[in-house]
């Protein structure tokens, strides 16, 4: 039987970087910057996984719109 994380854990830095597909550094960096929520204990950081899932697809989402609206202005000229 497969165990189900509990959805209130908040994991590492490197476990959250692992699953989200992205580097270590920028994740940190992100979350130095506030972007992507987390919790700065002593030299950690921990992140809640739904938040900070959330959080990427927000800014994906964001990069998205801003390249739709680049395209449809390079269109109209």
């Amino acid at each position: 039987m497969q165990k189900k994380s509990d959805p209130g854990a908040l994991v590492s830095l490197q476990k959250m970087a692992r699953q989200l597909g992205v580097p270590v550094k920028w994740l940190r960096d992100q979350a130095q910057a506030g972007t992507i929520p987390g919790l700065k204990a002593g030299n950690r950081w921990l992140f809640c996984p739904d938040v900070a899932e959330a959080a990427v697809r927000a800014m994906a989402g964001d990069a998205l719109a801003g390249l739709l609206v680049d395209q449809n202005r390079g269109g109209a000229q």
